[in-house]
């Protein structure tokens, strides 16, 4: 699977397809015109090995024949993938996940094609390969059955699109931006640089938060904790006033700021508002809190801290019943 990605999306793969082609077509012609297979007959090949130089000389024709097919298919494939990425496929012409769904289908079928077409020059009889599927079928099942479900899966996605190139998503523990999906695995970055790579077969048999999927907006989120001996009207129109002061905030939907709950030590509130990207939520979340905390202190209010209560006893103080002491302890 590695290879088929490679041979679809490597820059060289067209300029491999041309040497392989290039091989071929040296070795055929140094056989047939160049006079190889004289040179093996007089040497004694031919009747060592029985061989049929008509035979051979007709099999080096359809060799070449499927080679120069094979690597001509490929290579107009990889063309025609450049005009459209350069031409209907630029980002700002159409959605950025069908693109790519759309440029990995058409390499799929040019090298299913080109596998196809160079098979019937070289003179194979593709009847024929049923029953040696047909006979590999049972040790494809049980020992490609992982490789075969993720191959069917990344089909099913590049095709029902649940998640696409530039989403953001959630998967078990492994959150990030979808960045390639591959036929056999899917590569999600994460927000620390990391390159998470994810079988298909989670993403349509598991659960998976899609946060922009039909909308690349999101919602930012931030709560906080005051004193009890706080106004909350005070505290509500501080974090209002934070919410429309920060940049990159809708203000259709506007924010919402909300009185949550009697905490048990401190009141609790939370504002939340509409971003247009979520891939910048991080930031907007962080100019946020720096707003509240100059509203707040510009509003004279504190943020709750922590509250401790710490009992020390002294022993002859009624510490102990009975007037007993525990025997570890230094004298007073």
């Amino acid at each position: 699977m590695p290879m088929l990605d490679w041979l679809l999306t490597n820059r060289r793969a067209a300029r491999f397809a041309l040497l392989f082609v290039a091989i071929l077509a040296a070795l055929a012609g140094w056989l047939i015109w160049f006079g190889g297979l004289a040179t093996l007959e007089s040497a004694g090949f031919a009747n060592l090995f029985r061989v049929d130089v008509a035979a051979v000389q007709s099999l080096a024709f359809r060799l070449i024949a499927a080679a120069i097919v094979f690597g001509a298919i490929v290579y107009g494939t990889r063309i025609l993938q450049s005009v459209l990425r350069k031409g209907i496929l630029t980002p700002g012409r159409i959605d950025q996940g069908i693109a790519y769904s759309i440029d990995r289908a058409l390499g799929y079928a040019g090298l299913g094609f080109a596998c196809l077409y160079a098979a019937s020059f070289a003179g194979l009889d593709l009847t024929g390969l049923t029953v040696v599927a047909g006979a590999l079928s049972v040790g494809v099942g049980f020992g490609l059955q992982t490789v075969i479900s993720n191959f069917v899966c990344g089909l099913i996605l590049l095709i029902e699109r649940p998640i696409k190139v530039g989403d953001w998503v959630v998967v078990k523990e492994n959150e990030g931006i979808v960045k390639r999906i591959s036929v056999r695995s899917t590569e999600v970055s994460t927000g620390n640089g990391a390159s998470v790579l994810i079988p298909n077969s989670e993403f349509i048999t598991g659960t998976v938060i899609n946060w922009t999927h039909g909308d690349p907006g999101g919602r930012v989120e931030v709560k906080l904790r005051v004193p009890q001996s706080t106004e909350p009207r005070a505290v509500l129109a501080a974090l209002q006033a934070a919410a429309a002061r920060t940049p990159g905030i809708l203000a259709n939907p506007g924010p919402d700021v909300s009185f949550d709950n009697f905490g048990p030590e401190a009141l609790e509130f939370s504002v939340g508002a509409r971003v247009a990207d979520v891939n910048t939520g991080g930031k907007v979340r962080t100019n946020m809190r720096i707003v509240i905390i100059e509203e707040l202190r510009r509003a004279g209010i504190e943020l709750a801290m922590p509250q401790r209560q710490i009992l020390v006893r002294q022993a002859g103080d009624g510490a102990f019943a009975n007037g007993a002491r525990p025997t570890n302890l230094p004298p007073a």
